[in-house]
This record gives C-alpha cells, structure tokens and sequence, in this order.
C-alpha cells in the first residue's frame, strides 16, 4: 500500500510452492462511480512483463437484493 494514499500499489499471487510470483502492480487511480479504482495495471512473471493493461472504463452491476 502506498503510505500517502493508502492505494493498493502491487499484490502478489504464487501459482505454486517454489514457483516465481505473478506481480500485478497498479497506478492512475481514479474515481469511478464514487469509487477509486486503478486505469493502469502492470502483469510481471518472473523478470518478465506478461502485460500491461490501460483501463478506460468500468461497469458496476447493482448490487444484488438482500432476502427477505
């Protein structure tokens, strides 16, 4: 987490004990719908940039009704 902002700046997911990490780091964040969310998303494997995302825009569906 970025200590000035709070943002989430990278998570890191092991598809297996031993195995190189998948890192996804975000940046340029920005309000969506009263939420911050990332526009840029940066997928490393191992040394290696798998992808680079640039999010321009995203859909919330209404939250589902609670039962009654």
């Amino acid at each position: 987490f970025d200590p000035e902002t709070g943002h989430l700046v990278a998570m890191e997911m092991f598809s297996d004990t031993g195995t190189d990490p998948c890192e996804v780091h975000f940046g340029q964040y920005g309000d969506v719908g009263g939420r911050l969310m990332p526009r840029h998303m940066l997928i490393r494997h191992g040394d290696e940039v798998f992808t680079e995302l640039r999010i321009q825009g995203i859909e919330f569906a209404p939250a589902p009704r609670e039962k009654t």
